[in-house]
This record gives C-alpha cells, structure tokens and sequence, in this order.
C-alpha cells in the first residue's frame, strides 16, 4: 500500500472507484447493455425476415413475369389462329361467291341463248310465212288463178326446196 501512497494513490479512494465502478458496470449491463443488445437482435431478424420477403416478393414476381410472357404467347397464338381462320372462311366465301356468281352467269347466258333461240326460231317461222304469202301471191298472179289448202302449201314446200 506504501507503493499507492509513493505513486500519490490513495487506495481507499482506488476501491471505491473499482466497487463504483463494478456498480456501474453492473448496471449497464443490466439496464442498458442487455435490452441493447436484444433491440439489435430484433433488427437482426427483422432485417433477415425482409430479405426472406424480398427473395419471396421476387419469385413471385418473377413467376409472374413468366405467366404473363406464357399468356401472351398465348394471346399471339391465339389471335393467329383466328386471323387464319376468319382469312380461309373469306377465302372460302370468295371462292363460293365466285362460283355462285359463274354459275348465275352461265345461267344468264343460257336462258339468253335460249331466248335468242325461241326469237330466231319465231322470225324464220314468221318470214317464212311471210315469203310463202308472196310466193302464193306472186303464183296466183303469174297463173291467174288462186291458190288453195293443200295446193298451195305443196307449192310453197317445192318452191321452197329449189
């Protein structure tokens, strides 16, 4: 003790700083030390469970990036299809209409023809008619005499033939 008091220690003063500071210590560790300590640990895992959120929120995120390339994908298939299948049913169309329409047309040129025909036919009958009148006509007056029934029409079918 004699080398305390040498150095200008007084160790009685020098114990009631170490039991002083064993108090503080003591209550440090107790009030402030321990609930310090618990408060970083709670952030410790509060902080693990956001990155825990953070990796999930990005799966999530990333699975859904996914489904909605797939549903777009899908989409585009989809509307191809359609626009193939609206383009071969107006293809289709196209092609009955075309058809219906040369069948009208036929149809048109047949009954046309038929018609022109039917007329053809009546004018040869009526002019030849008409030319049998003037031969009947033309044979009573060279001959002087007139033509009848049976007799007339065999000489209009023999002038005829000539």
């Amino acid at each position: 003790m004699e080398l305390f008091s040498k150095l200008g220690i007084d160790w009685r003063l020098l114990l009631i700083q170490i039991i002083n500071f064993g108090i503080l210590l003591f209550v440090l560790k107790r009030y402030l030390y321990r609930p310090v300590m618990d408060m970083l640990a709670r952030r410790r895992e509060q902080v693990k469970k956001d990155l825990e959120t953070t990796e999930s929120i990005k799966e999530e995120y990333a699975a859904f990036e996914k489904q909605k390339s797939e549903e777009f994908e899908r989409a585009k298939t989809e509307a191809r299809a359609v626009v193939e299948s609206a383009s071969e049913r107006a293809s289709r169309i196209e092609a009955k209409a075309a058809e219906d329409a040369k069948a009208k047309s036929a149809d048109i040129l047949e009954r046309a023809k038929r018609v022109i025909s039917e007329e053809k036919d009546k004018i040869v009958d009526e002019a030849k008619r008409e030319v049998a009148g003037v031969v009947v006509a033309a044979t009573e007056k060279l001959l002087g005499k007139k033509l009848e029934g049976k007799e007339a029409e065999e000489f209009v079918k023999q002038s005829l033939r000539s």
